[in-house]
């Protein structure tokens, strides 16, 4: 069975554990796409769990500077591409949508992302276009909301780095899948 999905990006998490992870060592595979501190992506990323029909995929993130910086950014999402290979072998692949929001400092602590992320979810949850939320994100903070997509009868599905992820996101969704070898060679 092939699942209407949404994708719903929380990058600010992706690019933190990210980075965390490089830090500690690990090498990145050549095809990541990473602008430091805003955005991190591996256009196979879909491809490994086949069953879905990926209506879109949302990436929601945060960047520190003027206008220009932000579009900047926006544009680079958005000629980010995805793909994935349906159950029938078809072959497919789109664009990310940006959400990108302003944050005066670096290390300043920004909610728009996961407000912005969870109201759409809750969008989808409580429509009935799609089968599946994909959630891109260890953060326990979106347990309830993890919770809430599952009590109204759609799939969850989280995909997250080993780094920084919750361990009762394990109890809270359909399926887990861990992005590290993804994006970064094996560890010898």
């Amino acid at each position: 069975m092939q699942y209407k999905t949404i994708v719903l990006v929380d990058g600010e998490n992706l690019v933190q554990r990210y980075q965390s992870l490089v830090q500690a060592g690990r090498v990145p595979i050549k095809t990541v796409d990473h602008e430091r501190d805003c955005f991190v992506w591996q256009k196979d990323i879909l491809n490994e769990h086949g069953n879905n029909d990926v209506v879109r995929v949302s990436y929601y993130t945060t960047v520190v500077g003027d206008d220009n910086k932000i579009y900047e950014i926006k544009r680079k999402i958005s000629e980010s591409i995805f793909e994935f290979t349906t159950i029938s072998s078809q072959e497919w692949s789109g664009t990310l949508v940006p959400y990108v929001f302003k944050k005066e400092k670096q290390n300043s602590k920004s909610k728009s992302v996961d407000i912005n992320l969870t109201i759409d979810a809750l969008k989808y949850a409580y429509g009935t276009s799609i089968d599946k939320v994909v959630i891109m994100s260890g953060d326990g903070d979106y347990i309830p909301l993890l919770r809430e997509v599952m009590s109204r009868g759609k799939m969850v599905q989280v995909y997250a780095f080993s780094d920084g992820l919750n361990k009762e996101i394990f109890c809270n969704v359909d399926d887990l899948f861990l992005l590290d070898d993804l994006f970064f060679e094996p560890n010898d």
